[in-house]
């Protein structure tokens, strides 16, 4: 096992499989998406689900040579609770409930994904430093939908393989 470079659908691979993993999500609660605000009409199944998308990146200068360059990133990943309001929109339970309150599901993402490195298919890894989390939105509640969702944005360095 060894650090190599990869491509940027190998980062969004690995961090799907490992939300996948580690929050019991299928790959219809689980996706890629390039925009989280998009709550899709028909969610799927379950009381929660989550999307990852990439955000704006940044090639360092001195990290770049022929056949290899390095870009720090973020990936954004969309936590959304399944949830009715009571009648006053005052429903605690939104942020709170112990199995899919938004706060219990941030820290589900934060512990699956902070200080950790994501390998291959091959079993290889390829961040430069360990997922780091770096700001979360506030939560925000769709009434006609009935979700509640929030962001965390997470860094991620690695090399691109381009040769």
């Amino acid at each position: 096992m060894s650090r190599v470079d990869v491509t940027e659908i190998e980062v969004v691979t690995a961090i799907l499989a490992r939300l996948r993993s580690q929050l019991k999500l299928s790959e219809n609660q689980c996706w890629f998406t390039t925009d989280p605000s998009i709550i899709p009409d028909l969610p799927p199944g379950g009381e929660y689900f989550a999307t990852v998308a990439i955000g704006d990146g940044q090639f360092p200068d001195g990290e770049q040579i022929a056949g290899n360059i390095t870009e720090d990133t973020s990936i954004g990943v969309t936590i959304y609770s399944r949830m009715r309001l009571d009648r006053t929109d005052k429903d605690i339970a939104l942020l709170a409930k112990k199995d899919n309150g938004l706060f219990a599901l941030k820290k589900k993402v934060l512990a699956a994904l902070v200080g950790h490195d994501l390998t291959n298919e091959d079993d290889d890894t390829f961040l430069r430093q360990l997922l780091h989390a770096l700001d979360c939105t506030r939560p925000v509640y769709d009434k006609t939908k009935a979700v509640g969702y929030l962001t965390i944005a997470f860094g991620v360095s690695f090399d691109w393989e381009l040769t």
